[in-house]
């Protein structure tokens, strides 16, 4: 941009991601509100070919590691990895042991901050919502006589597939990458603390509870308070 039109431009653009860094719980913001900033300065960045460095803010963002504790279920691992791909951070699953040695198991997202923020409210929030069914439809399943074994996996399978679907179609209109540098900084953090995969999750096929889970996940992640 050379000449003073672009300039202008490129200075309210500049000054309208700054007020949207701003949109932070810290500062009154509620989770929604805080969602559609992020998502929205995401949007800028990718339109106008910028980079967060591009803006001159007073505070240099750090990229973070930030803990959500979990149960030790193979698919809300699989869900961290689908929120945190498509807002902007990375994640993987921490193991440590409490004052008693058990283990204990957390989902951490890695990357800045605002972005981290919102994968964590995203991720418990549907969390919750697929667990709760889960939960609805084991016990219509038990209370019908029907064979339950590996029903929860398979509907969750399903879930995760529709939660992605729908995240997927937003991040596409949005333009939501996430930043190189956290890329590359999660990389090297891999390699220097030797991460491994996580097991496949176990189940049995049930054409009906694949698509309820599918159905149930586009539900969730549709939601106002997922897209902001």
């Amino acid at each position: 941009m050379d000449n003073t039109a672009d300039k202008a431009k490129l200075a309210k653009v500049k000054e309208l991601i700054s007020k949207l860094l701003n949109v932070t719980k810290e500062n009154g913001a509620t989770d929604n509100e805080v969602i559609s900033a992020t998502l929205k300065v995401q949007q800028i960045l990718a339109k106008y070919d910028m980079e967060l460095s591009d803006i001159n803010t007073e505070d240099t963002e750090e990229i973070i590691q930030d803990e959500v504790d979990i149960a030790n279920t193979n698919w809300q691992k699989m869900l961290a990895g689908v929120v945190a791909e498509n807002f902007c951070v990375e994640s993987f699953t921490r193991i440590r042991r409490n004052y008693m040695g058990k283990k204990c198991y957390s989902i951490v997202f890695y990357g800045y901050k605002r972005h981290c923020d919102v994968a964590r409210e995203v991720f418990k929030s549907l969390f919750e919502f697929g667990n709760r069914r889960g939960k609805e439809i084991f016990k219509e399943y038990r209370e019908a006589g029907r064979n339950v074994h590996g029903i929860k996996n398979q509907f969750y399978i399903g879930y995760i597939r529709g939660v992605k679907s729908a995240l997927d179609v937003q991040s596409r209109a949005l333009m939501i990458i996430t930043p190189p540098e956290v890329k590359q900084s999660y990389k090297e953090f891999c390699i220097q603390s030797q991460m491994k995969k996580s097991s496949p999750i176990r189940y049995r096929a049930d054409e009906e509870l694949y698509e309820r889970g599918v159905n149930a996940g586009r539900e969730a992640a549709s939601r106002k308070e997922i897209v902001g």
